[in-house]
């Protein structure tokens, strides 16, 4: 069966290094080194709330994330990416090119825009299990969406999922109960400085996760 390949090539050392430096001068506030740090930290968040036991897994506003492909623990999830049709369209021609079609059968497509759709409706016709240990991966969404959007999203999902399920998600304002809240800035810390590095990164962006009663 053929491996993953990466939708891009990654560019030689030297030239990813000045790519490094050029974005971290021209947006000082640490955009790369933030975006960097959260998908790492939803990476690890992930995986681990699979091997604790969920079964399913929902990237809302997947857009062209790639963890269904690239982490181990998920390909033995059934994983719903749910977004707008226009924008999966896009993501199924790169993935013809890029992924073996056995190594995309646990991935169920969910046609749906947040602001207007009913999701749990949506994911039920995916195929969806109601009341299944469950974790939600809601990365860099909610700032662009309504407060009663974001709040009518996170209801639909406790009612839906099963006990014990995650909502893992990225947020601005910070008003909530959570048991991991970090900032870009402090992700970034925990893995880089192990490495002897400070790369920029925001204060302000943060990475949550949340358990579902």
């Amino acid at each position: 069966m053929a491996a993953v390949r990466p939708f891009l090539r990654a560019p030689a050392p030297a030239i990813n290094r000045w790519l490094e430096r050029y974005i971290d001068t021209r947006y000082p506030a640490g955009p790369r080194g933030s975006a960097v740090a959260r998908t790492r930290m939803i990476d690890d968040l992930t995986g681990e709330a699979s091997a604790d036991g969920a079964r399913q897994v929902v990237l809302l506003g997947a857009g062209y994330d790639s963890r269904a492909y690239r982490l181990p623990a998920m390909a033995r999830t059934t994983v719903f990416e749910v977004d707008h049709p226009a924008t999966q369209r896009s993501k199924q021609r790169l993935l013809r090119g890029a992924v073996h079609p056995g190594l995309r059968t646990h991935v169920r497509l969910v046609p749906a825009d947040l602001t207007v759709d009913d999701l749990a409706a949506s994911l039920r016709a995916a195929g969806f299990e109601a009341l299944e240990r469950t974790v939600v991966v809601w990365e860099g969404v909610t700032n662009y969406l309504t407060g009663e959007a974001v709040d009518a999203t996170i209801r639909g999902l406790a009612a839906l999922a099963g006990s014990d399920s995650r909502l893992i998600f990225t947020y601005v304002d910070r008003d909530l109960t959570l048991f991991l809240d970090l900032s870009a800035r402090e992700a970034a810390d925990r893995y880089l400085l192990p490495l002897g590095r400070h790369d920029p990164a925001s204060s302000f962006y943060r990475i949550a996760a949340a358990e579902i009663r």
